[in-house]
């Protein structure tokens, strides 16, 4: 059999070839940046359909997911966690069209909620440390038997024809490397503190704020604030202001955070798209492509439905 070779290597790249590898496939994985360096070490991690269309595939790859986190929370070194999160609004909120019968969950009463918010749930979801987790499968990939090449790639064409399919898994290096405009940049910035004094670890969200979506994820001794959703914006620096805002935002839910030791920034560059592209195509030369893509700020959300998808087209094709 000839080998799948699969372009990235974040956690799209990653659980796509772990999946491909379980069902008996040779993998390769080409990418440019390897963990700790890719674009999913900086993200929060927390299981929540969020910046990715369209709705009811999110819904569907996004439940599989969740099964998959959910069947790791006993592997110590996979890094996964059951937390209950609280989804919290001002303005009151319609019921998640994500939140089905088989996840946990409540309405809130009015004594759970921060001062100033009106309607709220609690689901139980899968809290990955993200480092965590992709060393977790870069170490299963090898196990596997997985081949890993740091390289540049800047055209699929580059690869000839000696692969049985390549699996795109570029995120938004697809814009140059198989030329789609219509990705773009979803800016997130997030500031890792350490609170001064002992705090119950409760998980929010807020997507409905004005200013951005606000989160506190603690994370051992560190809490994870946000956050920030500036489409088009591909500054990679810190942007200070926006710091002290999110701080602020996240202070509103949690006061005791005021006084909170600020650690370091963390900013990533989401990989937007109008929907997640994950279809295959066939090109006149060369192996079958099938592109996977475009997820937006939900790659950990979806990943191992998308990579389940990948497998289906694989087989199909």
């Amino acid at each position: 059999m000839k080998e799948i070779v699969v372009i990235g290597c974040g956690i799209i790249g990653l659980s796509t070839a772990v999946r491909l590898q379980e069902k008996g496939y040779r993998v390769r994985i080409i990418a440019r940046d390897l963990p700790p360096c890719t674009t999913s070490n900086r993200a929060a991690a927390i299981w929540t359909p969020y910046k990715a269309e369209p709705q009811d595939k999110v819904d569907k790859w996004s439940a599989e997911s969740y099964a998959q986190y959910a069947a790791e929370y006993e592997i110590a070194e996979a890094g996964v966690s059951k937390v209950e999160l609280l989804t919290i609004s001002r303005v009151g909120q319609e019921r998640p069209f994500w939140l089905r019968p088989e996840y946990p969950s409540r309405i809130l009463g009015p004594d759970e909620l921060p001062d100033g918010y009106r309607e709220g749930y609690a689901v139980t979801v899968p809290f990955v440390h993200s480092g965590l987790y992709l060393d977790f499968l870069l170490h299963r990939f090898a196990e596997l038997g997985g081949d890993l090449e740091l390289r540049n790639l800047r055209s699929p064409a580059e690869l000839g024809s000696e692969f049985e399919a390549i699996v795109n898994c570029s995120g938004l290096g697809a814009r140059e490397l198989v030329n789609d405009r219509s990705m773009y940049a979803i800016r997130g910035q997030l500031a890792i503190v350490k609170p001064r004094q002992a705090l119950q670890r409760r998980f929010f969200v807020d997507d409905t704020s004005y200013d951005g979506p606000v989160y506190i994820f603690p994370r051992g001794k560190e809490w994870v604030l946000g956050g920030s959703a500036e489409k088009g914006n591909e500054q990679i620096r810190e942007d200070r202001l926006l710091r002290s805002n999110i701080i602020d935002r996240c202070r509103q839910i949690e006061p005791a955070l005021a006084s909170a030791s600020f650690i370091r920034p963390v900013v990533g560059l989401r990989p937007g798209r109008a929907e997640i592209r994950l279809e295959w195509e066939s090109a006149n030369r060369g192996p079958l492509m099938i592109h996977n893509y475009g997820h937006g700020g939900s790659g950990f959300t979806v990943a191992w439905g998308c990579a389940s998808e990948v497998l289906k087209l694989l087989t199909a094709g």
